[in-house]
């Protein structure tokens, strides 16, 4: 069996609005609801030799800001977002031997 030197892995992760954590000090029914995200991470792996594997991941791709809103039937509209959590790309490098 001939084995690929190159192994490549795109993974699309996708999250729906969620109602999380109850947030009492917006009102007697409010919460904090996470927003909708589609986020992209890619992984490559390449086999230089028979005991060496260098490998590259990329967390979140393309760049997905997280967003929060804390809400409750008495928040106006424009008090709805509470968290912009900007948390960019994150690159990781491996080498992997095996002696």
């Amino acid at each position: 069996m001939n084995k690929s030197r190159a192994t490549f892995v795109a993974k699309w992760s996708c999250r729906g609005e969620q109602k999380a954590v109850a947030y009492p000090t917006i009102g007697p029914d409010g919460f904090r609801y996470p927003q909708p995200l589609t986020q992209l991470d890619l992984s490559l792996g390449y086999q230089v030799s028979r005991r060496v594997l260098l490998s590259l991941n990329v967390r979140n791709a393309t760049n997905v800001v997280h967003l929060e809103n804390a809400r409750g039937s008495q928040t106006p509209r424009y008090a709805k977002e509470f968290y912009h959590g900007v948390f960019n790309r994150i690159i990781t490098v491996g080498v992997k031997g095996s002696f």
